[in-house]
């Protein structure tokens, strides 16, 4: 993707939650005879599908905990697939169980989830093995060259091994891509204002001049005392900010 601060709900038993989901669905105001609408109607497939649903919410609000938990609930009466197993995956890469993550994105590779394993993969091993990172998320783009998130990460970590071209054209693709996503578009003017190129003429001043003291703190910055900007910052971390 998305990046942000996780916000942790308590969580609940898995059968209660689905019950006040599928409550919600049927809607306050529909008379009890209307069955079309209430939960004792709805069929096995649109209760796993409410499920699945009130798990992507909690992923996206940050409840990583609370969505494997109900992750658990879900596979017990419903069994794995691999949409359940992506989810777990990011669920415990973002909760820190970065082995298991690892395990469940590699059982991926081969499935239609691919490009999600691969950036799932490189966004575990940037912190310590950039270049890893980087040819997992090239791999990951030619998977699914039109997911800007996979661009703006690729691009990031290419700026920071001072690969001019790849950040250009990866930063360049992400911009475009999603040209609503603030972050891509910092990451695309600390480029140009590294590269010494014009920068978008309705970048915010404050934007601008906070990009401008970035590229003097890295270019100032000694060889044995490389900058650390934070790729928490940088990157697309979370579910919920991955367009």
């Amino acid at each position: 993707m998305r990046s942000t601060h996780p916000r942790y709900v308590p969580a609940a038993v898995a059968s209660g939650a689905l019950a006040i989901a599928l409550a919600l669905l049927a809607g306050c105001a529909t008379p009890p005879q209307q069955t079309a609408a209430t939960p004792a109607a709805i069929s096995p497939v649109g209760q796993e599908k409410t499920y699945l649903e009130l798990i992507d919410g909690l992923m996206k609000q940050g409840a990583y905990h609370a969505a494997l938990a109900h992750l658990d609930g879900f596979e017990r009466d419903y069994g794995p697939r691999d949409g359940t197993r992506l989810l777990r995956a990011d669920a415990e890469r973002l909760t820190g169980e970065r082995e298991a993550a690892a395990t469940h994105y590699e059982a991926l590779l081969n499935s239609p989830y691919r490009a999600s394993a691969l950036h799932g993969l490189a966004l575990i091993a940037a912190p310590t093995d950039p270049a890893r990172a980087i040819a997992l998320l090239d791999d990951a783009t030619r998977a699914d060259p039109t997911r800007a998130s996979l661009w703006n990460d690729l691009g990031f970590l290419a700026l920071q091994q001072a690969d001019w071209p790849r950040a250009a054209r990866a930063l360049g693709r992400a911009a475009e891509l999603a040209p609503d996503q603030p972050r891509y578009q910092a990451n695309l003017a600390l480029y140009r204002e590294l590269a010494g190129q014009p920068q978008a003429a309705d970048l915010p001043p404050d934007v601008l001049a906070r990009i401008q003291r970035e590229a003097r703190a890295w270019q100032a910055r000694a060889e044995d005392d490389p900058l650390h900007l934070r790729l928490a910052d940088r990157l697309s971390l979370s579910p919920g900010d991955v367009p």
